[in-house]
């Protein structure tokens, strides 16, 4: 795929933190500890079930400029990058990838 080419537009759910639901569990001192964190990465791992995506939903929704993007078996670096840029464009309008030719 060329850089010039329109690629498909991403689902709007995709691009869109997730709504708290009825009874979810908050873990304020996790959310705190990731958002006071001087850590440029953090990595969640646990199984399925485990809240991880509450978790990162819970923060997410606390910040004004987080960016989300849930995948979707993207196996194409071009689709990838297109994706992420349309997530970053959410909180940020201005934003515009350039790549290098």
């Amino acid at each position: 795929m060329k850089w010039g080419m329109k690629m498909n537009s991403i689902a709007r759910v995709r691009l869109t933190i997730p709504k708290a639901i009825s009874g979810e569990i908050r873990r304020e001192k996790l959310i705190e500890t990731i958002t006071n964190s001087k850590k440029k990465l953090i990595y969640i791992h646990a199984g399925a079930g485990y809240g991880k995506t509450t978790l990162l939903s819970q923060i997410a929704r606390s910040s004004q400029s987080a960016v989300w993007l849930t995948l979707a078996g993207e196996n194409d670096i071009l689709a990838f990058v297109h994706a992420l840029s349309e997530a970053i464009k959410q909180p940020f309008p201005c934003f515009e990838f350039l790549p290098y030719e």
